[in-house]
């Protein structure tokens, strides 16, 4: 199954994207569709032996009334004077998932792309044409996600102006022809906004608030057009209310439009990040290029005040980077030769080197906005509960609306059929759920982007509803509660003249491991060994939380826990004096060769810098707090007093860590596991939260729901707080939806509220939520 995220045009309300999930959850190919009205965008995973083109994807959106917004790609393309090879490259271009045309301007020698809005890279066009033999070179970029809000935002407000205009003249009531010919006008030019959104909510069978305006403004003019066309006496129209009505739901509208531009400012801050150019070092020279032209290993130079392009190692010289966009920590960090650097992240001072290991998709950066835009399409269980009032609400409003004209057209008045109409219509406009449906992704889509902000990236809604509620956490030891960086304090070799040999074969096999343990010792042994290697290893096994064995030169060498050697036959105690084992705060990593025991290394390691600080918070916030370590218990120990654990587990193997964790959700407890490595993967897959740290393995960081780029526990307590307030946000927006149509319905059914006083209620009832969610933009973290 592939995965996509893009932008589509039409969505007008939470009913659209309701009903655009719907249609395309329901077609062959698609397995998951998931649209959202608070950023326009919709996520799909399909199966790509049945979808193969992006066209067919189009279709169907266009089938359901919808439109994807093309982007306009402009390359100036130079070699390409031969007609044969130009024709070739508009072909291979063309032939691109995601390409819509390509046309080409023989004159200016430039190509213009129209491509779909699903990540397709400049970098990758060029690199096509490339291939063929052609270098080009971006000129421009049309039709990107900003430019298209901010299109949305004026065609609304053209909207309004021109319903506004129009509505004027009504005020000193003119005479029924004229009003007849400025009502038709607003509601069949601005006002077919609203048709089209009906007429796609019936197609799609999910009714949304077009359908309610569409309905009631219809109603108010062909009764009033009637009145106009058959009535000879002075009698009032209602075209004023019918305009008046229109005029207040566009600005709502437009309202709506402007803060839900608001709430994707957190992505667009993050895409800003990434710098246009960058000055790398080619054929002995600096020159600068577009950032998508900048490939792997290419060497980069940094001066102070340049956002660094790409991630990175450095060469040559220090400097200080702002790592905020990572940490949610504006102090720089001191970086030097050897250390890594974050595409995004500012060089404040100090000129570099240094050479490029990811780009493009690849980078921290682009792997932080994939990950936020795809949690915040993510639906969360009390989404679930608004969506199910939403889906009833509009047909027993209809329903609703049909009863009271009936009531008052028999029973309350003597058959006035004006009065009748006007309170119906009153009730479709005022009851429109908008606010219900905008209440949870709105808060949501903030929080996660604040999140993003203070470098926490949730998955999902549901981890970010779920944080909250944890009462128990669990730290794994090694890179979580400490820095993860071993240092080897001691090693003992009990072959002093094949210690040369020894450090070769130990180096070469611990290569194979990502284990903080077997690098710090793959380090040490290749040092010492004066960075001499073994050609190759000629086996490589790894037991998860205990070690690695292979072989390497015809030796079977095994290098681990005491537990895993002695497990694998070798009786430590017995091969020399019990003082070689004391009882220290180290590490301990044994080695063996040919089943005897060859050496020893103690590895020491560091409490994170705040570590203890959050362990107190934690606990101070009534939150039981465990340590699970497979290492000693005197090393744990250690640890776990330092950072004022008392719940601490030792010589714990990844199935039980996983053990005691089920074990803790049988006892009623809402778990959260921490971790960074390959054996915190089964727990933090049990786990009701899992937290991985930013240094952390590949494995642990698809596991888990939560990430800390910046590997920074003082995190953890910022997100449960922040958790809190998007949950407490949700409920007080869902608690004043639902309030407003419990009061207003009635209201308007009563007679007290007219329709363009009903249209007011309900767009003020919509912009206040979004208002109110947009608060949580403000969140600041507590100072610890």
């Amino acid at each position: 199954m592939n995965e996509l995220s893009l932008r589509v045009s039409g969505l007008t309300c939470a009913a659209c994207a309701t009903g655009l999930t719907r249609y395309l959850s329901k077609q062959s190919g698609i397995r998951t569709a998931n649209a959202s009205y608070t950023n326009a965008t919709l996520f799909l995973e399909y199966d790509p032996d049945i979808i193969s083109d992006f066209s067919q994807i189009d279709s169907l959106i266009r089938k359901a009334g919808f439109r994807i917004p093309a982007e306009r790609v402009t390359l100036a393309c130079h070699g390409m004077e031969d007609g044969r090879r130009m024709d070739t490259c508009v072909h291979a271009l063309e032939r691109v998932f995601g390409v819509k045309s390509v046309s080409l301007d023989e004159a200016e020698a430039t190509l213009l792309v129209e491509v779909w809005p699903i990540g397709l890279s400049t970098k990758e066009l060029t690199a096509i044409l490339r291939k063929e033999g052609v270098n080009a070179s971006v000129v421009k970029v049309e039709g990107g996600e900003e430019e298209q809000e901010q299109l949305q935002q004026v065609h609304m407000l053209r909207r309004l102006c021109a319903a506004v205009l129009l509505t004027m003249p009504l005020m000193w009531n003119p005479s029924p022809a004229l009003q007849f010919v400025l009502a038709t006008a607003v509601q069949f030019f601005p006002g077919r906004f609203f048709y089209r959104g009906a007429w796609q909510s019936v197609r799609s069978r999910c009714l949304n608030m077009d359908f309610l305006v569409a309905a009631s403004t219809t109603l108010i003019y062909l009764y009033s057009t009637y009145l106009a066309w058959t009535v000879r006496s002075d009698i009032q129209l209602y075209f004023l209310s019918q305009c008046v009505l229109l005029c207040l739901i566009f600005f709502g509208k437009y309202m709506e439009l402007v803060a839900r531009g608001v709430t994707a400012r957190s992505i667009r801050g993050l895409l800003n990040l990434q710098p246009d150019e960058a000055v790398i070092e080619r054929d002995g020279r600096e020159i600068r290029i577009s950032v998508s032209e900048i490939r792997e290993y290419d060497v980069v130079v940094l001066h102070a005040g340049d956002r660094v392009p790409a991630d990175g190692r450095i060469l040559s010289g220090d400097c200080l980077i702002d790592e905020s966009m990572l940490t949610g920590e504006s102090v720089p960090v001191h970086k030097k030769p050897g250390d890594r650097i974050t595409a995004g992240t500012l060089n404040r001072s100090g000129g570099i080197r240094a050479i490029a290991t990811s780009v493009g998709k690849d980078t921290v950066l682009q792997k932080i906005i994939r990950t936020v835009r795809k949690a915040q399409l993510s639906k969360a269980p009390i989404q679930d509960y608004a969506d199910k009032i939403a889906a009833r609400f509009i047909p027993a409003v209809l329903f609703a609306a049909a009863g009271i004209f009936c009531v008052w057209y028999f029973a309350l008045t003597d058959h006035e059929f004006e009065k009748s109409i006007l309170i119906s219509c009153g009730v479709l406009v005022v009851a429109c759920p908008c606010a219900l449906g905008l209440a949870t992704p709105t808060g949501m889509i903030v929080g996660m982007g604040r999140a993003a902000e203070l470098g926490v990236l949730f998955r999902s809604a549901a981890d970010l509803e779920k944080l909250c509620k944890v009462n128990t956490f669990i730290f794994d030891k090694t890179g979580t509660l400490t820095c993860g960086t071993l240092h080897i304090a001691k090693a003992i070799f009990f072959d002093e003249e094949k210690e040369e040999q020894l450090l070769q074969m130990i180096a070469a096999l611990e290569r194979y491991s990502s284990h903080p343990a077997a690098v710090a010792i793959a380090d040490f042994c290749s040092a010492k060994g004066n960075g001499t290697l073994p050609i190759s290893v000629d086996s490589f096994t790894e037991q998860v939380g205990y070690g690695v064995s292979g072989c390497v030169k015809g030796h079977n060498i095994l290098c681990g826990s005491r537990t895993y050697l002695e497990n694998q036959g070798i009786n430590l105690l017995r091969s020399f004096e019990s003082d070689h084992f004391p009882e220290s705060e180290y590490t301990e990593i044994y080695a063996s060769v040919d089943g005897k025991l060859a050496g020893i290394f103690e590895l020491s390691d560091q409490l994170r810098e705040g570590a203890s600080q959050v362990i107190q918070e934690l606990q101070a916030r009534g939150i039981e707090v465990w340590m699970l370590s497979g290492d000693r218990e005197k090393a744990a120990r250690a640890i776990g007093t330092q950072s004022g654990i008392s719940h601490i587990l030792w010589e714990v193997r990844p199935e039980g860590k996983a053990k005691q964790l089920r074990k803790l959700q049988k006892e009623g407890k809402i778990v959260a596991m921490a971790g960074d490595g390959i054996n915190d993967a089964p727990a933090l897959a049990y786990a009701d939260v899992s937290i991985a740290m930013g240094n952390g393995t590949d494995i642990a960081m698809d596991t888990a729901g939560i990430m800390l780029p910046g590997g920074r526990l003082e995190a953890i307590p910022t997100a449960i707080d922040l958790s809190a307030q998007v949950m407490r946000n949700i409920r007080q927006n869902l608690i004043w939806a639902l309030a407003y149509n419990s009061i207003c319905i009635p209201l308007a059914a009563c007679g007290i509220m007219n329709p363009s006083i009903a249209a007011a209620a309900m767009s003020a009832s919509s912009i206040s939520v979004l208002l109110h969610a947009l608060r949580l933009q403000k969140f600041t973290p507590k100072k610890q």
